[in-house]
């Protein structure tokens, strides 16, 4: 019984000899620009969200959110909407362009298919072969 203590004693002993500490969430502190002595925690994204406008002076007698958010959403719902509108009026004047196209391109061809054979006016020789001016 005694040995088994003492050896899991040098074994407790090497681990924390060669352990290192541990750093997973360990943050290093950074010092203040105007002092050696204070340090404080910087944080990699921003703390407040800047859609929300805490800091401004004027907001006037309505909170942040009545004052800057919901205009500002308000905004993107309506600028998404015209978007959408201008979007299929887009895609209706390429519909019609095509279609226009389609059209010219019917009246230009003939209505008559040609026969092969080629006409004259007032052309009756084949009928009357005596007949030659």
């Amino acid at each position: 019984m005694t040995k088994n203590l003492l050896l899991l004693a040098l074994i407790g002993l090497g681990i924390s000899y060669f352990a290192e500490s541990a750093a997973a969430q360990y943050v290093p502190l950074r010092s203040a620009p105007n002092s050696r002595t204070q340090s404080f925690y910087q944080p990699s994204r921003p703390v407040l969200p800047n859609a929300l406008n805490y800091f401004r002076g004027n907001v006037g007698q309505t909170d942040a959110y009545h004052a800057f958010v919901q205009p500002r959403a308000q905004l993107e719902r309506t600028l998404l909407s015209q978007q959408r509108q201008l979007n299929f009026v887009t895609r209706q004047e390429q519909t019609n362009n095509r279609d226009l196209r389609n059209l010219e391109n019917g009246l230009t061809q003939p209505l008559i298919s040609p026969t092969g054979q080629h006409a004259q006016f007032m052309n009756f020789g084949g009928y009357f072969p005596g007949l030659s001016r």
